[in-house]
């Protein structure tokens, strides 16, 4: 399961990773994401609801997932494109690019 994937991870110094996205759907935090350039973010594909009309959003400048700071902004997700090759049962090609 991809919850599984994550081994051995202890908490990062306070904002030292500001390239960090928080990405949610329907107000809930589905997945972290990394920051590529002002506008585009990287996650997995397994991440985007399949069958919901969920507004996303992508969220940065968090520590915690529970508590907003002075350095948090949130912006609309325009656009997910996930990796054409993407296999939903297999995993393989778990990327997806969001606007």
């Amino acid at each position: 399961s991809p919850a599984a994937s994550v081994i051995g991870g202890h908490e990062a110094k306070p904002h030292s990773r500001p390239y960090m996205v928080s990405v949610r759907f329907g107000g809930v935090h589905a997945c972290g994401g990394a920051l590529l350039h002002r506008r585009w973010v990287l996650t997995a594909a397994h991440c985007l609801p399949r069958r919901t009309r969920a507004v996303g959003t992508a969220v940065v400048g968090l520590h915690s997932l529970r508590e907003r700071g002075a350095a948090t902004q949130t912006f609309p997700i325009r656009a997910a494109c996930p990796h054409p090759g993407y296999d939903r049962r297999t995993m393989e090609n778990d990327l997806l690019l969001l606007q």
